[in-house]
């Protein structure tokens, strides 16, 4: 590729270029240069722009900048520049960037790159690092900017076992991009967990480009043996390139995003991408016939079984706790209640089952199983065996891990039960005997008793029917309570509309508040859940799960107005904004927004 050297001082061909920023330039003895183009992939006739930033934490009256500039071949470098200035305070101390940004234009299709060079920095030498541009055919800017992978730690696995695995999405960080969906798995061969709300995110360098990472993690098992293809796809809006925010090297992770947007209001045109993973081919392998258990209840993975008795010495009749911890990594849900080899003199209730994850995706963890054992009689001497079984995927063989028996000392009863039941019996008797007995003469009385004024029957005052009316009220309370419950239980329609209003009504509270102190995260947060609460009532799932799309949908189909479908999209961008990126740039005060909310929810209400 052929270069030819220049003289180049960033205003115009051989022209020095003394910056002059009053407020904050550069120390030089600290300066740090970079270099990169923005965006680094273009589709030809698509322009792009070299910047070249310094970074100094001193102030200095003024600064003058001197270098040379090596031209490459297909690409035309404007010899003007545009220069801006950031300053930034890190624990107290005042950061200051410079950049200067020099359109360019190729010529053809290829890869250029633009040697490291030096500057001249108030009497030091600084090297400035290459950067490299890539120009592609039009639609495929996009390919290296992002893509899915999956990743699987295994080759071949059994049907039923559960593979913990980590969905990871890839994002160059210059690129713009929201999330229309979440990743969807295609095919019916694998049953997957249920995926996070918020990805783990992190940033990665490949091939010297920055990425922002997002990982969902989830177990993946399969449901039937033979070759199965597994794959994932993820649809995304993408933000075209326009004029792009200049991103710092030294930008934090907090300011990643998959929406990372400029302005909320001012975002560009958009394209909607399909992302996949490809067909993964994964070979899966029957559960081996020998050695299988008569009662082996689909438990693969890697457990240990443990025991405790809450006492090893009790009278007959007396309940004893015994508690089986079963603890490892696998498919917990395939667990099955271990059972007892015996139950003569043993009365046993249903345990009860608990489990605790160590994971975000159930994979790793405890399942315990807690039993209420009552031996019968002065011979029981143990507890029996209990049989548990598994199969290990990386041994490939089952294990039984039936517990031994475990000795107890039974005493007899300190009461027998013939004893007491007699005498209860007899005493039943007596008081029927008692009760049949005929009632002795009263006395004749000689004095008269209390006079009284009023000879009012009983059942004409007013307490009397006060006590007669409060039972009945009483009843119909419970009745009406109970039947609002069972409601509650067998009309979901009902029960999602009446808990959605009372969210909305909590979420619009909140809402309110954060706006009287003009609080804008907590405001447009209250507010994005309201209208979710709002909508998601007419939603077989979980309100806050609902997207953006999703509640267009509902607007669209209930023949909302275009006015409608702007407002809330409004409140979803500016909720986004806020949470994933730096905040929105809309000067307008939280008071107008709040009764945006008010009017915007009483229109859906008014939709049914």
């Amino acid at each position: 590729m052929k270069r030819n050297s220049y003289s180049l001082n960033f205003i115009s061909l051989y022209v020095t270029m003394g910056v002059c920023i009053w407020c904050s330039p550069l120390l030089a003895q600290n300066a740090v240069v970079y270099s990169q183009f923005n965006p680094p992939v273009i589709h030809l006739g698509q322009s792009s722009s070299y910047e070249i930033t310094v970074y100094g934490t001193q102030d200095v009256s003024q600064e003058t900048i001197r270098g040379k500039l090596r031209s490459v071949d297909g690409l035309k470098i404007s010899n003007n520049s545009s220069v801006s200035s950031e300053f930034k305070f890190i624990q107290g101390t005042r950061t200051t960037s410079i950049t200067y940004s020099f359109n360019v234009q190729a010529e053809r299709e290829g890869e250029f790159t633009i040697e490291a060079w030096q500057v001249n920095i108030k009497g030091r030498n600084y090297k400035v690092p290459a950067a490299k541009l890539e120009v592609v055919p039009q639609g495929k800017e996009f390919e290296k900017s992002m893509f899915l992978k999956l990743e699987i730690p295994k080759e071949n696995f059994y049907v039923g076992e559960s593979i913990p695995c980590h969905l990871k999405f890839y994002l160059r960080r210059d690129i713009q991009a929201r999330m229309r969906a979440y990743p969807e798995k295609t095919g019916d061969a694998f049953t997957q967990s249920e995926l996070r709300k918020e990805p783990h995110s992190s940033q990665e360098t490949i091939d010297g480009q920055i990425y922002r990472l997002f990982s969902w993690p989830l177990t993946l098992t399969a449901l039937k043996a033979g070759e199965e293809v597994l794959s994932y796809k993820i649809e995304l809006a993408v933000i075209l390139p326009n004029k792009r925010s200049r991103r710092s090297p030294f930008d934090t992770l907090f300011n990643d995003s998959f929406f990372n947007t400029d302005s909320l209001f001012n975002r560009g045109s958009f394209e909607n991408i399909t992302l996949f993973t490809g067909d993964i081919p994964k070979d899966v392998l029957e559960l081996p016939i020998e050695g299988k258990p008569d009662n082996f209840s689909g438990a693969i993975g890697v457990f240990e079984l443990k025991t405790r008795l809450s006492a090893t010495t009790v009278e007959a009749g007396e309940p004893i706790t015994l508690t089986l911890d079963t603890s490892g990594e696998g498919n917990f849900d395939r667990i099955a209640a271990p059972v007892l080899t015996e139950t003569d003199n043993f009365k046993l209730y249903p345990p009860k089952t608990e489990f605790t994850p160590i994971d975000d995706i159930g994979y790793r963890g405890k399942k315990s199983f807690e039993y209420i054992i009552i031996p019968q009689s002065e011979e029981v001497n143990a507890i029996p065996p209990m049989a548990f079984n598994f199969f290990d995927p990386n041994l490939g063989r089952y294990k039984d891990l039936s517990t031994q028996s475990t000795p107890i000392e039974v005493l007899p009863a300190s009461v027998p039960i013939s004893s007491s039941t007699s005498t209860i019996i007899a005493e039943q008797t007596e008081i029927t005997v008692e009760a049949k007995l005929p009632p002795a003469l009263l006395p004749i009385q000689l004095l008269p008793g209390r006079w009284v004024d009023d000879i009012t029957p009983v059942f004409k005052k007013p307490v009397f029917m006060i006590g007669q009316l409060l039972p009945i009220i009483l009843i119909s309370l419970v009745a009406l309570i109970r039947r609002r419950q069972l409601r509650f239980q067998h009309d979901e329609i009902f029960a999602r509309r009446v808990s959605g209003s009372k969210s909305v009504r909590q979420w619009l509270t909140k809402a309110r508040k954060a706006a009287s102190r003009n609080d804008n995260s907590d405001f447009f947060e209250s507010a994005q859940r309201a209208l979710q609460e709002c909508v998601g009532r007419h939603f077989p799932r979980r309100s806050e799960s609902l997207i953006l799309a999703e509640i267009e949908s509902y607007l669209k189909e209930h023949n909302a107005a275009d006015e409608l479908h702007h407002n809330v999209r409004q409140f979803f961008n500016a909720a986004d904004a806020i949470k994933f990126a730096d905040g929105i740039s809309e000067s307008e005060p939280l008071s107008k927004w709040e009764k945006t909310l008010n009017k915007l929810l009483n229109d859906i209400e008014a939709l049914r």
